[in-house]
Order: C-alpha cells, then sequence, then structure tokens
C-alpha cells in the first residue's frame, strides 16, 4: 500500500511546540496523527514507524488519541492495580516507575520506543535486581496497555532481564544470629524475634492483628482478607515455637515505644490491642527497615536487609534437615523451587559439619570386622 506522511508543526495553548503526522492513502479519507510536544528527531522517527506499520498493516487506528505514559500510569495504578495488587506492592509499583515517568512524561502511550526502555535501563544507576523489578513492573503497565488496545505491540516485549549477581540480601549465619540479641532496644528485639521465628515478610508483619495469633492452638494466621494481601494471596498458619509465643505474650500485654525505643515498654491501651505492632495511637508500623538496619549496623552485620530475616527463618530449618516442602508451606511459597533456589544458604560451617559426618576409616574397619564374625551394628 502506498502510503504519503507529513510532518506539520503546531503550538499549543502553553506556547510548547506539538508535533502531528498528516497521513494520506489510496482512496481513503486523510488523518491527522497527534504525535505530542516531541523534539523534530524524534517525531521523524514516529512518522517512518506509522509508515512501515501502515504498509504492513500492523497500524491499529482509533478515534481517541493514545493518553500520555504518565497519565496512563495513574489510570493503571488507579483503576486496575487497587483491587487486583496489595497496597504496599501498588507503592512499590509508584516508586519504581518514577524514573520514566520523567523520562517519558511528554511521550504517549504508543511512542515509547523497546530502545529507549532498554537504554534507561541500562544507564539506571542501581543494582541489576533492581532492574530487573523495574522491568516486571513496566511489563505489567504495557501489558495492560495492550489488553484495553491501547498499544499493538508491548515495547518491552523481548527485553531480557538483567543478569544478577546475587539473590538481594542474606541469611544470618549462626554466629550473627548468636550475637544479635545483645545490646538491642525493646523495639527492635521485638521486631527481629518474630521475625526470626516466623519467617513472615515484614509487610505481613505490619498486617499481623492480635486476633490473627491464637494461644490455645499455639499457632498464628498470616492471614489474606479483604483488607490485607498477602504475596500469594493465600493466608497460611504457623505453628509458634516456645521463643515466638513468649515474645508475642509478652507484646500482647506491653507495647515497645517507637519514638523512644530505649524507653521501657509501656503497658498496652486498649486501642493499642489490634495490631501486634502498632504506634501509639494504634495505627499499624508499616516499616521496620530503620529499626532493623540500626540493629544490624550496631553488630556491624552487612549484607543484610529485613527481608534477610525471612532467609534466616528457612535456612534455620534447612540446616536442620527440616523437609523443604514443610518450609515452604510454612514460608508460603507457590513452589517450592523458589524455597530451595533462594532462601535457603549455606555457609562454612554447614561445609565442614557436612565433611565430618562421613564415617571414618576407622569406623569402617569396626564395621567390617562386625561383619566378619557375625554381628550386626
Amino acid at each position: 500500500m502506498r502510503v504519503k506522511a507529513y510532518l506539520r508543526k503546531r503550538k499549543t495553548k502553553k506556547g510548547e511546540v506539538s508535533w502531528v503526522l498528516r497521513v494520506r492513502r489510496p482512496g481513503e479519507q486523510e488523518e491527522w496523527i497527534n504525535l505530542g510536544p516531541v523534539s523534530k528527531s524524534k517525531a521523524e522517527e514516529m512518522r517512518q514507524d506509522t509508515i512501515f506499520k501502515l504498509m504492513h498493516g500492523d497500524y491499529y487506528q482509533s478515534s481517541q488519541p493514545r493518553p500520555y505514559f504518565p497519565s496512563f500510569v495513574e489510570r493503571f495504578l488507579n483503576e486496575y492495580a487497587i483491587g487486583h495488587l496489595a497496597a504496599r506492592t501498588i507503592k512499590s509499583y509508584r516508586e519504581m516507575l518514577k524514573p520514566f515517568l520523567a523520562l517519558f512524561k511528554h511521550h504517549r502511550i504508543d511512542q515509547i520506543k523497546r530502545e529507549e526502555l532498554e537504554i534507561a535501563l541500562a544507564r539506571w544507576a542501581v543494582s541489576e535486581r533492581t532492574r530487573n523489578i523495574a522491568l516486571s513492573v513496566l511489563r505489567a503497565v504495557f501489558r495492560k496497555a495492550a489488553d484495553w488496545r491501547l498499544l499493538n505491540n508491548s515495547p518491552v516485549a523481548g527485553i531480557s532481564r538483567f543478569k544478577e549477581t546475587s539473590q538481594g540480601s542474606r541469611a544470618l549465619t549462626d554466629q550473627e544470629l548468636t550475637a544479635l540479641w545483645a545490646d538491642l532496644t525493646p523495639w527492635q528485639r521485638s521486631v527481629l524475634v518474630v521475625l526470626a521465628y516466623s519467617g513472615m515478610r515484614p509487610g505481613e508483619l505490619s498486617n499481623l492483628q492480635w486476633r490473627d495469633v491464637n494461644f490455645e492452638a499455639n499457632t498464628l494466621t498470616v492471614a489474606n482478607d479483604a483488607t490485607r494481601k498477602t504475596k500469594t494471596r493465600r493466608s497460611r498458619e504457623i505453628p509458634m515455637s516456645s521463643d515466638l509465643r513468649a515474645e508475642l505474650e509478652y507484646l500482647k500485654e506491653w507495647l515497645p515505644v517507637l519514638t523512644s525505643p530505649k524507653l521501657a515498654p509501656r503497658p498496652r491501651k486498649e486501642h493499642q490491642k489490634v495490631y501486634v505492632f502498632c504506634r501509639e495511637d494504634g495505627t499499624p508500623v508499616k516499616s521496620f527497615r530503620k529499626a532493623i538496619h540500626n540493629a544490624f549496623a550496631k553488630h556491624k552485620i552487612e549484607g543484610v536487609t529485613p527481608h534477610g530475616m525471612r532467609k534466616t527463618f528457612c535456612t534455620g530449618l534447612a540446616r536442620k534437615g527440616v523437609n523443604p516442602k514443610l518450609a515452604q508451606k510454612l514460608l508460603g511459597h507457590s513452589d517450592v523451587a523458589t524455597t530451595l533456589r533462594v532462601y535457603t544458604e549455606t555457609d562454612d560451617n554447614q561445609l565442614v559439619q557436612a565433611v565430618h559426618t562421613l564415617p571414618t576409616l576407622k569406623q569402617l574397619s569396626r564395621h567390617k570386622l562386625s561383619l566378619i564374625e557375625g554381628k550386626t551394628a
């Protein structure tokens, strides 16, 4: 099909330069396509791309102009994400999208190209893991744009994940875990004990309520309900160890002071008996990062984030020989491979212990002698 497309420059009411494309096709009505306030070189690139799509029948016509990227992101978050994603996930999406909203603030949703996203991701001064998280968020946004027929194809399609050099936070070693409890504030100790002996995610700890703690059955429930969403959208039950139970029994009566963590805990008031970890006004604590970071810094522990306490829980189970399927159920993973790949770690002490489990030559000789003498060992 013969196609002609001409660029035309216009000025908006705000005085900005905007480009439009005048498209002519044999036997069809002339069409004007608004390209927005982009540079001339960008407008020319979009002209060539539109001609290519028209010639190959891959151009989706719509009487409605495509939304700008920032406005579509707001629509995605407000109309789709709320009700489908947890509040903390939506907050994370917003953080991940900030640099791209700034970079593509004058681009319509169909004007963003794959190579532009690849360059932006490669130049972003963050870890490979953060780039991959951002890539997943962008993939979800553009997939929804395609579902809503605002795009022919997602510009994220085909972009490979970055090779991660690590699995994020590591677990605490036995030596670090032993030394950790010294010289902590009441607030730090309570947070770390519950995380270390429950394996909960920090977000799940924020949502933990006293109605989820059953002292009679000696269990606590990580609830997924109308107001609280877990990552897997499923509730799970965790049996309480003696240490976890003792800490929760203590917290049932006493509230560590968050504003002045070194002060002695105060008796809980009635409005503070909804959430396990709450502020003076009874609202749930949303982040434990500062308290945990300070506790680790005090003991010169590096490379461990709040999420590392969850890894510590699972790795502790692995070191005691607990079946991976049981660890999977306690952690609430949908796939046991995640439990094995991400959360189970080894250290030098385990390697030494593994070697020492081999039978010695002396033990083998005794066993051989027992067989010769007709004895069973």
